[in-house]
């Protein structure tokens, strides 16, 4: 059993036969259907009461991102999310980090309502997102998983990051259900 035809290739390059290989997908999707919400998410009355859980992931320890870098695109993150008026976030760290200091000192500068969670089971993080208004992650399996729960998400490339994604104009929360309204916003900063 493998998670993707990808990795059915990599395995019948290796001499194992296609015919003893099954594609399942992603198995470990099984359990967030019981997160699922029975009844419509309520919209938040105003930003200040808009629930940030964000997902982070180890740029640092697999050497993807100097520690000064990441932590300052981090701190662009809080601070742009901030200024739009957010005040309640939830940091989950990536099951690698171990940095939980860093992140609370930058929150502290602005004053958020937030906690840092180390470890958290499979099940916790459910709940975690399906409590959550949005989900920002820097592209992992976990926005999806956000999506099949219905909770708005937010993908940052923080790797590739460019400075002005940070400037006001560009980085926005939208909760319009519209999506032609999204893509219009989106190709209006083009």
């Amino acid at each position: 059993l493998v998670f993707s035809e990808f990795h059915k290739k990599e395995l019948v390059e290796a001499g194992v036969a296609a015919s003893d290989i099954i594609v399942t997908g992603p198995i470990v999707f099984d359990d967030v259907f019981r997160y699922k919400r029975t009844s419509a998410r309520s919209k938040p009355t105003s930003i200040a009461g808009v629930k940030v859980l964000i997902a982070t992931s180890s740029f640092v320890e697999f050497q993807m991102l100097q520690k000064e870098v990441y932590y300052q695109r981090i701190e662009a993150i809080f601070k742009s999310l901030w200024e739009q008026g957010i005040r309640e976030v939830i940091i989950k760290l990536h099951p690698r980090e171990k940095q939980d200091a860093d992140y609370l000192n930058i929150l502290n500068k602005f004053n958020f309502s937030a906690r840092v969670i180390k470890n958290c089971t499979r099940k916790e993080f459910y709940r975690l997102i399906a409590e959550s208004d949005v989900f920002i992650h820097f592209g992992s399996t976990a926005g999806f998983e956000a999506l099949l729960l219905d909770t708005r998400v937010i993908t940052i490339n923080l790797v590739d990051l460019k400075e002005s994604l940070f400037k006001q104009e560009n980085c926005r929360l939208m909760f319009d259900d519209d999506a032609g309204q999204v893509i219009s916003y989106h190709d209006s900063l083009k």
